[in-house]
């Protein structure tokens, strides 16, 4: 995993050249945010279940519900933000909505 890291940064290094210092330590700190909350957040929302089937129908709902929002969300919104209106702008919401998820 470490050797694919090592390859990604290198890559993105190349590409971004000129970018800002900062975005890889950004990407690395959105990563751990996202990661890590949005699986611990399924787990405390199933414990409020008592059967068994319970706690499967809610993962599934949960993660159906998820990852459509999360499609919707990129595919549609964002893109057409940054597309059309402005990169910061489309940027910007990102920034925020993961600081309210924190």
């Amino acid at each position: 995993m470490y050797a694919a890291l090592a390859t990604l940064v290198y890559h993105v290094r190349r590409v971004y050249n000129d970018g800002p210092p900062t975005y890889l330590e950004v990407m690395g700190m959105t990563t751990d945010g996202v990661g890590g909350s949005r699986f611990a957040i399924a787990t405390m929302g199933a414990v409020q279940f008592e059967k068994g089937d319970d706690h499967a129908s809610f993962f599934n709902w949960y993660f159906v519900v998820l990852f459509i929002g999360n499609a919707f969300s990129f595919m549609i919104l964002i893109m057409y933000i940054e597309d059309n209106l402005s990169y910061g702008l489309g940027f910007g919401i990102w920034l925020v909505s993961t600081l309210i998820r924190k």
